[in-house]
Parts: structure tokens; sequence; C-alpha cells
């Protein structure tokens, strides 16, 4: 068991917006260019850790995470660069989880090596699918040989290991889901992320559903499919801690993700990065300019408007820990609900939809499956009243919220 890391403690997201091709379903902040400016995209990431540096450099960092776009479109230079300058600007524990995305292509896979040297410890691939006709239809420019080939390299070269698939892709039955399970169970990965497709509003595969063509599975299918996921991996020693994410062990969980979910601090530094920080006793998102190009300009200009900071209400840290906490299988402490909360959760675990769990709201499969629903209606029996019996920052040494996730 890892020791207790302090509430002091932060983690750092670097956004970069790049990518090859955007997917088509994609509505992170990512662009495609002919040219990536990478040489001044880094010094303009070394000036934001430095600018926040200043104000937290008492605070003890314990994972990095590369996200974008493309990370691994990085040289392994730029990103030992970046690395070195998170070190310099703040406090490093001296097992912090460096993660860093990636994709399956010949290309970056090619690189892991060098990307290993330059501190990265973790690595996240884009695998998404290992049958060649969804590959194609989500629009990604690896094939299922690629897609085996970099897990395969990547294992021996990282010493943690994760990857993405997305299933309930239109007409998917249950043998090819478990086709898909199959394959990735054979790596034997320590931790997979599984998601289920979605429509989002700023994407080609949305455009298409308005159009009429494409339709994705029903929201029952939609349940039969995350039941079978659960029951698969469960049955190969993966337990789902959060509702898309499955690790082997606690160790194998990834601790810049489970700060997220524990609404814990991070600092969110790139174009579009969002972070989250508490400052003399409240809490604020940031945002910084989504524009690449902006972006960079603002960077090179040294101008404070490149981050936009605000600071959440009562309500909105109780809607997102909510939001997030129900996420988890560990769930919330009692302590966060309110006397009408409880009543409706007595209500939900004697319908199955919440485990009998005495210290803690932990919801179930059949929960889980009802999150929005439920996330709604205790949003509804939320009042004024409420707020002031809810304890948004109980310290939970029972469980232990970990230096190593």
């Amino acid at each position: 068991m890892g020791t207790l890391a302090s509430v002091e403690d932060l983690s750092l997201y670097i956004h970069f917006p790049y990518c090859e091709r955007k997917c088509p379903y994609c509505d992170f902040n990512s662009h495609v260019r002919q040219r990536i400016p990478e040489e001044e995209y880094v010094r303009a990431i070394l000036w934001r850790l430095r600018c926040h540096g200043e104000v937290f450099a008492d605070r003890v960092v314990r994972s990095i995470f590369f996200g974008g776009g493309t990370p691994s479109l990085l040289s392994a230079g730029s990103v030992s660069r970046i690395i070195d300058g998170a070190a310099r600007y703040f406090s490093l524990c001296s097992d912090c989880e460096i993660t860093l995305e990636a994709n399956p292509s010949s290309y970056e896979s090619s690189r892991f090596s060098f990307l290993r040297s330059a501190g990265v410890n973790r690595i996240s691939l884009g695998v998404q699918s290992f049958d060649d006709s969804s590959l194609r239809f989500l629009g990604r420019l690896h094939d299922s040989k690629q897609a085996r080939i970099a897990l395969e390299h990547a294992s021996g070269i990282f010493p943690r290991l994760s990857f993405d698939l997305i299933v309930c892709l239109p007409q998917q039955s249950d043998a090819a889901l478990k086709r898909e399970l199959n394959a990735a169970l054979s790596y034997g990965s320590e931790h997979l992320c599984v998601y289920q497709l979605t429509l989002e509003k700023s994407t080609e595969f949305y455009r298409r559903f308005r159009k009429g063509e494409l339709s994705l599975p029903s929201a029952r299918r939609s349940s039969e499919i995350y039941r079978l996921v659960e029951e698969e991996l469960s049955l190969h020693g993966y337990a789902s801690y959060e509702i898309s994410s499955y690790a082997r062990t606690p160790m194998a969980r990834s601790r810049h993700n489970l700060v997220y979910w524990r609404y814990g601090d991070y600092v969110g530094v790139g174009p579009g990065a969002h972070g989250r920080l508490r400052l003399s006793g409240d809490m604020f998102s940031t945002l910084e300019t989504r524009s690449p190009e902006r972006w960079l300009r603002q960077a090179c200009s040294l101008d404070s408007v490149i981050e936009k900071r605000w600071r959440l209400s009562a309500r909105e840290q109780y809607m997102e820990r909510l939001l997030m906490g129900l996420r988890l299988r560990e769930g919330l402490p009692r302590a966060f609900f309110s006397s009408r909360a409880l009543k409706f959760i007595d209500d939900l675990r004697l319908i199955g939809y919440c485990e009998n769990v005495f210290t803690r709201v932990c919801l179930s499969l059949e929960g889980r499956l009802r999150l929005d629903t439920i996330v709604s209606e205790l949003s509804d029996l939320l009042d004024a009243e409420d707020m002031l019996e809810i304890d948004f920052y109980e310290e939970d040494l029972s469980l232990g919220i970990l230096s190593n996730g």
C-alpha cells in the first residue's frame, strides 16, 4: 500500500493540439496542420510551466500527462525538455507517473524507446479496435497489424502500458465484441479503457447522424454491451475502478485520471487545456486559449490573457464532484451527501442500484448504467440549506488516496 497523498499534491496536464488526421468521432481540441511549430510550442509550454511554478512551487507533482491531439508526434528531445522544465519549476515526487498518449502507427512505435529515455514511464495507446473494417470506419490511420506490433513493442519498453478500445459500433454483434476483447486480453496489459462510441455535436459522425447516414445502437443494446464487457474483463482478472477504466491491480490504475475523478488539483497548459486549482480556500477552473495559432502568439508576447480563470460556486463544485465521484467504483463518502439525498440513496440501494457500503455511496453495475439519471435526481434534491450539511473535502483516510493511484 502506498503512502497517503497530501491534499497539496498537484498534477500537470500538457495538451498537444496537433494530429495527422481528425477522427470523425473526436471532439477534442485537435487540429491538422501542414507544419507543426514544435520549437515554438515547446518554448511556450515551458513559459506556462514557469508561470504556474511561481505560484505552486511548494506543491508536489505526482503525475504528468501528455494528451492531445497526438503528443507522440513530438520528438523525444522536446518531450525531455518539457519534463525537465516541469522538474525545474515544480517539485516532482520520486515515482512521478509520466504518461504520454500515442497512436500505434509504425512511425510512432519506432520512437517508443526514445520516448522512454526522455522520461515517459507510462504509455497510453489509441488502439480502438483490432478489426480492420472497424478501424476504417473510425477513421484511424493504423491497421490491426500495426496495432499488434505497437502493443508488443511498447510492452517491452515501458514499465506501464494502457490502451483504448471503442465499442458500441453500429451493428456490433456479441461475437464481434468478444473477438475484440479476446484480442485485447491476449496482451496481458495492466490497464484497459473501453469506451462506448458517442455522438458529439462538433464531430463528423454527428453531422452524418443528422443527415440520416449513421445510427448507433439503442440504449438497451448499449447496456447489454456494457454488461458483456464487464463480465468478460472481470473473468480475466480486470476490475473496473471507473465506468470505462479497468485495471489488474490497484497499482495499475491511472494515477493522473484519478486526480480528475477524486476532485484533486491539476494545472493544464497548452491550447485549450483545462485546469482545476484550489487557491486560498476557493476552487477555480482554468482554460487556456483554444486556437493553437492564437495561443502561440499570446505565449510569444507573454500575454497573461492566455488563461481564463473563474471561481466555482459551491453548487458547481458539488455537481462536478458528484458526477465524477459516482463514476468511480469507490464512490463518495456519505458525509458528502445531505440527509435528503441519503434517503434517496437508501431507496437506490433497495432496488439494487447502489451497493451496500455503509461508509460510502457506491453505485452498482446497474446504477452506473443509470448514472446520468441518478445524478439528475440528486441535483434536483439539492438546495441552499442542504449545502450547509455537506463536507466537500472530508479527508477519507480509510480510502487511502494513494500516491501510487
